[in-house]
């Protein structure tokens, strides 16, 4: 069986071709999303304009060019901690830790006489900075960001006013594309597909 891997407009015109030729002018297509955090994005290589979301707690002197954290701020989608002035992502060192940007993988295809034709995007999470109380680190994280520690800490010393940057749900929206109303599209089940690495927990 031939697979056919398309770009959207591709996608569209081999749709409309077959419906065409389909006696009942009906065609059913599957859609598969999935959770993706495998470091394929992060903030070294976005554009300008989308690295601009992140300028207030992280900053680079260009795209692909080292990360770093302007102040202190955790990950909540990670739940991890980076202190001011640590590295976040090296577009060129691929293989240390850094902050990566989760996204959904959007996949589009039908089956037709024996081929397949494929039509795959991503569509990233949206970040948001905020400035919460949270829960403080631990041990060494603690002595990172100058803290003392207690052997007997009272709740109200067990947080802090940090930066915490989110990853929001991008719009469902950001999803679909612009198929012919003839068309029955079939969801399929979600799948996560998640390559992590090792990091320190708060």
């Amino acid at each position: 069986m031939a697979v056919y891997e398309c770009n959207e407009q591709q996608f569209i015109e081999n749709i409309v071709r077959l419906l065409n030729t389909l006696s009942d002018n009906r065609l059913i297509v599957n859609r598969r999303v999935m959770l993706c955090d495998d470091h394929k994005y992060g903030p070294s290589i976005l554009p300008e304009q989308e690295f601009a979301k992140y300028a207030g707690i992280m900053e680079r002197k260009g795209v692909k060019r080292s990360v770093y954290a302007k102040i202190p701020f955790i990950d909540e989608f990670h739940n991890r901690f980076y202190d001011a002035e640590e590295i976040l992502h090296s577009s060129s060192s691929l293989s240390t830790p850094r902050l990566s940007i989760p996204y959904y993988r959007v996949e589009y295809s039908f089956s037709l006489w024996g081929n397949s034709y494929i039509y795959t995007f991503d569509v990233l999470f949206e970040p948001e900075v905020v400035i919460e109380k949270s829960r403080l680190p631990t041990g060494r994280m603690r002595r990172r960001i100058g803290i003392g520690s207690s052997s007997s800490p009272s709740s109200s010393n067990n947080n802090i006013l940090i930066h915490i940057l989110r990853f929001n749900q991008p719009d469902e929206r950001m999803f679909n594309i612009n198929i012919p109303t003839q068309v029955v599209v079939l969801d399929v089940k979600r799948m996560i597909r998640t390559i992590g690495i090792d990091n320190e927990k708060i």
